[in-house]
Formats: structure tokens, sequence, C-alpha cells
């Protein structure tokens, strides 16, 4: 109260009240000024934006591959589905696997044309590569001869494609100085099989056997149909060390092989009821990791197709086999295999108008 009292007593001297109206003063001119001039906006700074520079493409990630495993397709046709096939099997073959196709002037410019090949090639995951002069896959006969021919497997193993290095088994007659196959695993298919995206099971998770293909028999010591297999290069280069298969010898080249390896010291084969896990042709089993059709998609194997039960199983395990078989969907019978475009082939029937004549390759 006393401050109170001393400020308003100081208000009234004549010295106070002229600070009091200077102060005023100054601040209604100020204010009076600034309503009359208000300040400019703030200029924004413009600096010059650097010109864009054309980026060159960025590079594909570097990949890292097995040089021992190696998946491999033979096909001379430009059949429609083989970039679809190539590009799925692609995917679910673990990641690590490099992909060989061998193929004619035909069928290699069929595939350059997809983006999506054009772009495995680039990442080095796949190679188109023209069938070698002294290959014959024109036919059953023919085929065979070459899938038993030891020069064959060199080559494929590393002899004269591939870069050679010091691993697996020493070369069967000498002619590389003993060095050794950079190839050891193969796993070959043909453009009427597949590995079913839903299967849990790696590829890699056979490599400890010598063989493994679609069994004949469940009942089978070993054995399996080459036109899906898994093969141990070292393995058939034992066996061309020493035996010949002579020309239209009534075993084809699958059967011949897995006879031969199946009875070396240390042979690690898989029999029937374990292969079924690997692969389905002509013998029943559920779920396998994948399917083998025969002459090109046209021959159902009545054991698996004839019933419409077995069939829907199958498509909803592996609806990507429809991409390999030569079929109708319309009008699928209630009973019996799905009609073939143009006619009716069961198991075992030949397939006409095939490149060679009768059905491809390992088809049994």
């Amino acid at each position: 109260m006393t401050i109170f009292s001393t400020f308003l007593n100081s208000a009234f001297k004549p010295k106070f009240q002229r600070i009091l109206l200077i102060n005023a003063g100054l601040l209604f001119t100020i204010t009076f000024f600034l309503l009359l001039n208000p300040l400019p906006p703030p200029t924004p700074l413009h600096l010059p934006a650097p010109p864009l520079q054309p980026q060159p493409p960025s590079p594909p990630p570097q990949q890292t591959y097995n040089a021992s495993k190696l998946a491999l397709l033979i096909e001379d046709r430009p059949i429609a589905h083989l970039a679809p096939l190539l590009l799925h099997m692609i995917t679910v073959v673990p990641p690590d696997w490099q992909f060989l196709f061998l193929g004619s002037p035909a069928s290699i410019t069929h595939l350059n044309h997809s983006h999506a090949i054009r772009h495995q090639i680039l990442l080095g995951k796949l190679a188109l590569t023209l069938i070698p002069p002294r290959a014959n896959v024109t036919g059953q006969e023919a085929l065979s001869q070459t899938l038993t021919s030891a020069w064959f497997w060199k080559w494929l193993g590393g002899a004269e494609r591939w870069q050679w290095e010091e691993q697996w088994v020493d070369d069967v007659d000498g002619e590389a100085g003993g060095r050794r196959a950079q190839v050891e695993w193969v796993l070959m298919f043909q453009s009427d099989s597949i590995l079913c995206a839903n299967s849990g099971v790696s590829l890699d998770e056979w490599l400890l056997y010598d063989w493994v293909g679609a069994p004949w028999n469940l009942k089978d010591a070993y054995g399996g149909n080459g036109g899906l297999s898994l093969r141990r290069v070292s393995r058939i280069l034992q066996i061309l060390r020493t035996q010949r298969r002579y020309a239209h010898h009534r075993e084809m080249e699958d059967m011949w092989l897995v006879r031969r390896i199946g009875t070396l010291p240390g042979a690690r084969m898989a029999n029937g009821s374990t292969e079924a896990g690997f692969s389905v042709e002509g013998v029943w089993a559920e779920e396998p990791m994948g399917y083998h059709l025969g002459g090109s998609g046209a021959v159902m194997p009545l054991a698996v197709w004839m019933e419409r039960e077995r069939r829907e199983r199958v498509w909803e395990w592996c609806p990507e086999i429809k991409m390999i078989m030569g079929m109708e969907l319309e009008n699928v019978p209630v009973e019996g295999p799905p009609r073939v475009k143009g006619e009716f082939l069961a198991w075992g029937s030949e397939v006409p108008g095939s490149v060679g004549g009768g059905r491809r390759g390992n088809d049994r």
C-alpha cells in the first residue's frame, strides 16, 4: 500500500509527467509510422536449381551362385510356355543354382523375346546356349545316346564349357590332367515337368543322393524317370569310364544309367517310396515336390489322372502344372484323363506330330 501511494504521489510531479508524455508521444509516432508504411514481406531466396543430369541405369545386384549346381533344360522347339516355365523354375529352385538352356536358334530366339528372360541372363542366373554340334536330341533314342556319352557330361561339367577347379572326383579319362568337374549336381527338367511352389521341400534336401527321379515302382530299390531328375555328374562319368550304351538299347538313358550307378561302391540311391516325395509321373503320391508328364504334356499317366478326385487334388496342390499340360481344361470328363488337344491320349501312347517323332526324351 505504501509503494502504491508513493507511485501516485510521484506521478503528479511535473518532472515525472513530462517523462510519461514524451514516452507516450514516441510510442504514438512509431505506431502511426508503421501503420502508414508497413514493413515489406521478406524476399524469398531463390537459388538456381542444378541442371538435371541423366542417371545411368543401376547395375543389377551382384548374385552369388554355387558353381557345382546347375539346372538344365534341353529343348529345340520354340514352344509357347518355355519362358513361363523357366521363370517359374528359377523362383522355386534354391537361389544359388544357375540355369542353362540348351536350344536351337529358333527356341533361343523365342526365349530372347521375353524381357524377364533377358533380365535373368543379365543377372547371370540363366544362360542360353546352342545345343553342341555333337549332340543329337531329335527323338528319344538320339537323346539317350547323347545323355550316355562321356563327352557330353564332361562338356557340361566343365571340361570344355566351364572353368575347371580342383573339386569332386578326378576326370574319368585323365584328359584334363587330373582336374575335376566344376558342375557336380544337375537338375534335368523337360518342358513337361515342373516343381510345385506349394512344396515345403527344398531341392537341396535331395543332394545326398546320386540320382533321384519319379519312381517307376514304389518297390524299386533305386531308379527314377529322367524327365525330372537330380543327377550327380561324377557318378555318371564313373560309369561311362568303363561302360557304353549301344545304339537302340532296350533301356532308355535314365534306366540304363540308374541300373549301373546303383551298383557302384558307396552309391547313394533313393528307393521308390522315397522318390515319390521328389516327383510323380505314373505312380500316385500325395503332394510331391514336382510332377513329370509325358509326350510334352500330352500323355497322361492313368494311375494319376484317371480319377477326377485325384486330378482336382493335383491342381489344388500344384496349380502351375496346368502350364505344361497339352490339354483342354474345358469339358473335362467326370472320369478318365483330361481330353488332350485334338484327340484322347492315354498313358503310353505316341504323340503324333512331335519333333523327332514319338515321345520326347525320357518320357516312358
